[in-house]
């Protein structure tokens, strides 16, 4: 025999008890006694439809409590492991941002270590006191000829220099630097090694 629960029953008492007064209207009922039978009887139905009701609401409470309890460990281990994994995501993200910063300094500095340097060329200017001093000199000594002479030995002096540099990361740049300059130096150092 199957098992009927408190709802079920609560739900057909109270059928029950709203169907009566149908029945009897339909069966035109004109006596007062049978329609006080029949609302006695449909008022003790609803009563019991009602403690029926609340017997199963306390039941379900009870289930739900029950239920509720069993589920609060699960819940608070499966609430840790959530967080858990949350931090070691977060531990992951952290070192995951330090191999890139790390990343990043080394490419950096192989971009600024040089490897190697090669001399390109030098820029030189006269100076047209000390050319024209000279073409004084050889003009007063020699004559036309000397003058043209000491022209053009005068002492040019060398103001730029083009360096090729090859940096550790594999890149090469084309340098273009005062002489004198501390990059010039620095790049000058180079061609000695």
């Amino acid at each position: 025999m199957k098992k009927i629960g408190f709802g079920k029953l609560a739900g057909l008492f109270f059928v029950a008890a709203l169907a009566l007064p149908v029945v009897c209207v339909a069966m035109r009922a004109d006596s007062n006694a049978i329609w006080d039978a029949v609302l006695n009887v449909s008022l003790a139905l609803l009563l019991a439809s009602f403690v029926f009701f609340v017997l199963w609401s306390v039941g379900r409470v009870k289930t739900d409590v029950t239920k509720w309890a069993a589920e609060r460990p699960a819940k608070a281990a499966a609430k840790l492991e959530q967080k858990k994994q949350n931090a070691e995501k977060a531990e992951s993200d952290r070192q995951y941002r330090e191999l890139c910063k790390k990343y990043e300094q080394e490419r950096k500095e192989a971009n600024r270590k040089i490897v190697s340097v090669v001399l390109i060329s030098t820029n030189s200017k006269k100076s047209s006191a000390d050319a024209a001093g000279r073409a004084f000199v050889g003009g007063a000594l020699l004559g036309p000829v000397g003058a043209i002479a000491g022209a053009a030995t005068g002492t040019s002096k060398a103001t730029t220099a083009t360096f090729s540099v090859k940096y550790a990361s594999g890149r090469t740049a084309v340098e273009t630097v005062n002489i004198g300059s501390n990059r010039f130096r620095e790049l000058s150092a180079f061609l000695h090694k």
